[in-house]
């Protein structure tokens, strides 16, 4: 069994069970994540999915550490991170790669970056990902972005990059703007622009609509989660290891009762036993 002092590790380093992994499964994963990258393709006859050669050194994750840490108390600079802008779209500057091999039984996460990127810094960048490192055992896609973006310097970005929860949803917006300006331009069809360019600002418009709900929910599950705590600051870095169900949920509930939830599900969740050590044991102790 996992002590507790190696479960709270753990977490800090930027393993977090994922809301189905028990024991054995996480263990799985934090030990095959800490093998040598070329030897984990190696070993099952896989290639990786784009070229490993150009590697981001760990310390440059120096700014990134620092803001991971501070918000989700977490740091993933372990993390294997190189540059090549295979497979990767237009507008993006890196991914998060979830590997699975054996036929799911074995995965591993892998960041590329593009090596130089318009849109944002190196720095901003590896925080980004870092997050969904740090989160890469969750299927949680709602409020994913919102804790990416939150670490972003530009505030244009961190208001609206959360828009976008997966990316047929920006090809289809660029889809509808492209081919009414094609439309136009080649068929000189008014009419063809104009469907399409309202095609797309409905789009946007459903878009904005649910960005704004979510974040409504987002900020007043940070409050409750913020008077449940003993540390306040802390409040992120609890909402960082909940469901998109929880944190919808803990929206209804108030502070004692948000507890109390803490500490029934620590008995069944190896998740939930590691948030409970990091961020309730001391209250349960004060109350």
């Amino acid at each position: 069994m996992i002590s507790d002092e190696e479960l709270l590790l753990f977490g800090q380093r930027g393993f977090i069970p994922g809301p189905q992994e028990d024991e054995k499964i996480f263990l799985e994963r934090v030990n095959f994540s800490q093998k040598p990258l070329k030897k984990c393709f190696a070993e099952f006859g896989e290639k990786p999915p784009f070229p490993i050669d150009n590697k981001v050194e760990e310390q440059d994750w120096s700014w990134a550490s620092v803001q991971l840490k501070h918000f989700y108390d977490v740091n993933p600079s372990w993390a294997p991170t190189f540059y090549h802008k295979r497979k990767l779209l237009p507008w993006q500057a890196g991914m998060t790669w979830i590997i699975e091999l054996e036929g799911g039984k074995k995965k591993f996460t892998l960041i590329q970056l593009r090596k130089k990127s318009i849109f944002c810094s190196k720095d901003e960048l590896l925080a980004h990902e870092g997050a969904h490192v740090a989160r890469s055992a969750y299927n949680e896609p709602k409020f994913e972005e919102f804790f990416a973006y939150f670490l972003s310097s530009n505030k244009f970005r961190k208001l609206f990059g959360p828009i976008v929860q997966k990316p047929y949803e920006a090809v289809i917006f660029i889809f509808f703007i492209l081919s009414g300006f094609w439309g136009e331009l080649l068929f000189s069809s008014p009419l063809l622009f104009a469907c399409l360019k309202t095609c797309a600002l409905i789009w946007l418009s459903l878009g904005l609509f649910r960005l704004a709900r979510y974040r409504f929910v987002f900020n007043r599950t940070y409050k409750k989660v913020s008077s449940s705590i003993t540390d306040s600051k802390k409040a992120l870095a609890v909402l960082f290891r909940l469901t998109d169900d929880e944190i919808f949920y803990f929206n209804s509930l108030n502070a004692n009762e948000i507890r109390e939830y803490a500490s029934r599900q620590k008995k069944g969740s190896l998740r939930w036993r590691m948030i409970f050590l990091a961020y309730y044991k001391n209250r349960e102790n004060i109350s």
